[in-house]
């Protein structure tokens, strides 16, 4: 499996939506963003995790999105330093490093 980091805080997101970007920049309501990615290309790929917290690689919340490669994450507190990570899994449930 290979090893796949996309650890993008101050709000940096790679597919980062403009919508999501100009909520996050109002302090007091919640904000969105869009993270994505580019596949894996491995044959036995099975899916995806995202990782995110308020501090790189020390992340408090993460979903399984399955086999896509970008996902809304909804939610986030405004005015918040914001850090993600993806993660593949394989078929035998092997988790790459961020």
């Amino acid at each position: 499996m290979k090893k796949m980091i996309i650890c993008i805080a101050v709000l940096a997101v790679i597919g980062l939506s403009i919508q999501g970007y100009n909520a996050l920049q109002q302090p007091g309501n919640t904000g969105k963003v869009i993270v994505s990615w580019d596949a894996n290309t491995e044959a036995d790929l099975a899916g995806y995790k995202i990782y995110w917290g308020k501090a790189s690689r020390s992340y408090f919340y993460n979903i399984d999105v399955g086999n896509i490669t970008s996902k809304q994450i909804e939610g986030l507190e405004t005015g918040t330093r914001w850090c993600f990570a993806v993660t593949a899994y394989d078929t035998a449930k092997n988790e790459s490093d961020f």
